[in-house]
């Protein structure tokens, strides 16, 4: 059975972000109208379950589906490296504290636990101190 798949899947494009992203959406849209009670959301809903988990997945039109998925990941880089900064602050809490420059505003980070210390911007080169 496991061979009938694989040799059906050979040369189709298969699963990447921007087809689980759809499935995501349709999944909360469908949840949202069943509180809303608005039946146009499951419309949208299905053409998201249509689209991103049948039609991409079983494309064998791999370099337009590579094309949408660059689009895709082009148009959400911005988010996503926001979210990795954050998740980054998040796990570096205890080591590191993160200060702005006060003449050019960029973020740092510098040694949490160091008492007052002077500290140089490597963007503008201004000095400061600053307890961490």
């Amino acid at each position: 059975m496991k061979e009938k798949i694989l040799k059906f899947m050979e040369g189709r494009y298969g699963g990447d972000e921007l087809s689980r992203f759809g499935m995501v959406l349709a999944i909360i849209l469908t949840i949202l109208s069943g509180f809303f009670r608005k039946p146009w959301l499951n419309t949208i809903a299905f053409f998201f379950v249509l689209y991103f988990g049948i039609f991409r997945v079983f494309s064998k039109n791999t370099t337009k589906r590579y094309g949408e998925r660059l689009k895709y990941l082009n148009a959400t880089e911005p988010l996503r490296k926001f979210f990795r900064q954050q998740s980054l602050k998040i796990k570096n809490k205890s080591k590191y504290k993160y200060l702005k420059c006060p003449k050019c505003s960029k973020k740092m980070k510098v040694p949490k636990g160091k008492g007052k210390i002077k500290i140089t911007c490597p963007y503008c080169k201004e000095n400061f101190i600053k307890k961490t």
